[in-house]
Formats: C-alpha cells, sequence, structure tokens
C-alpha cells in the first residue's frame, strides 16, 4: 500500500522539530564550555595577586596567617596570596567595595563579582578621561557614588595632579567645586 503524501503542516512540525533538536544540542555544548571556562578560572590558595591600593595609608593584619599588609600610597602594589586575598573579601567587603584596595587579577574580579563596581568606576579612575569633554559624565558619576568611593576618587585626582598626568585646569576647577576640594593650588 502507498504512503499518503504528508501535508504541508506536516512539514512545519518536521522542520521545527529538527530545529529544536538542534538547538538543544547547542546548548549542551555551550555548557561544557562555560564548566571549562570555570575550571580555568579556578586559583590556588598560594597564588600571588597583584592588589593595588587606590588610597593612602590602607593596612590589614590577618589573623589567620599572622600576616599584616600596609600600603603606604596610592598607586602601591603588595603582593598577597589567594587565601588572604579571599579572607580580605570574607571579613572586611569594604576594602575592595569602597575602592580601597583593588585586585589587578581579572579572574579574583570576577570569582568576587566585582567586574560591575570596577566597570562603573573605571571610567572616573582612568587619567585619560579628564577632559573637558567628560566634565558632565564624571560629575554624574561621583554624585551617584558612596561617600567612602568619593574620598578614594579624591586622591586619585590629587594623585593624578601632583604627578602631572591632569593638568587641564578648566577640568580640575569644576571638579573642585563639584567636589569641594581645591585640585589647583594644594
Amino acid at each position: 500500500m502507498a504512503r499518503p503524501k504528508k501535508n504541508d503542516n506536516e512539514n512545519i512540525e518536521s522542520a521545527v522539530d529538527t530545529a529544536v533538536d538542534t538547538v538543544e544540542k547547542n546548548d549542551d555544548v555551550e555548557i561544557k564550555v562555560t564548566r571549562n571556562q570555570n575550571k580555568a578560572m579556578q586559583i590556588d590558595e598560594n597564588e600571588e595577586i597583584q592588589i593595588e591600593s587606590l588610597i593612602p595609608n590602607v593596612d590589614y593584619y590577618d589573623e589567620a596567617s599572622y600576616n599584616n599588609f600596609s600600603w603606604g600610597e596610592v598607586g602601591h602594589i603588595e603582593y598577597i596570596p589567594f587565601g588572604i586575598v579571599n579572607n580580605i573579601w570574607r571579613n572586611h567587603r569594604g576594602y575592595f567595595v569602597n575602592l580601597w584596595i583593588r585586585p589587578l587579577d581579572e579572574r579574583v574580579i570576577k570569582k568576587f563579582r566585582l567586574d560591575k563596581t570596577y566597570e562603573k568606576y573605571d571610567f572616573v579612575l582612568d587619567k585619560e578621561n579628564y577632559t573637558r569633554d567628560n566634565v558632565d559624565k564624571i560629575f554624574d558619576i561621583i554624585s551617584s557614588m558612596p561617600n567612602s568611593s568619593k574620598i578614594s576618587i579624591i586622591n586619585k585626582i590629587k594623585a593624578f595632579v601632583m604627578t602631572g598626568e591632569v593638568t587641564d585646569v578648566s577640568v580640575l576647577v569644576p571638579l573642585g567645586r563639584k567636589l569641594d576640594v581645591d585640585f589647583v593650588n594644594f
């Protein structure tokens, strides 16, 4: 007996089923890739991580290892084992969230989910963005910051001025007015 001919609806349903199967197979592959990426992002407890200070005179004493870490000036870098960096994160998140110190390893930033925090403030922390065109954007970002973060930004701007990296008076005067700091005569 001859088979009956499929109508158009059956052809469409067959094509949709095939497409769904293909997408499901591709999703499995993406999950495997993501798992492999997570394994690559694993950090050994003894691996040294560079931690930069964003404000002067930051100290941390780790009670578990009896180590003391000090950052005397803006931009000072300490090499700290990841296990201790993890202790800082667990016990004193404010060091990172308030922008007192910053890990320079992208894996640590992603592991602690600080990428959004630093992404928001990277524009303000980059000396190249202190131009006349960006003054309003800098004002908006600084205005939305918590007070503790404003301190670190002020110290960073002071460091830029002291080293001569930012010298444009048309940027420094409006920033100084907004932050109630004299960046030109200090």
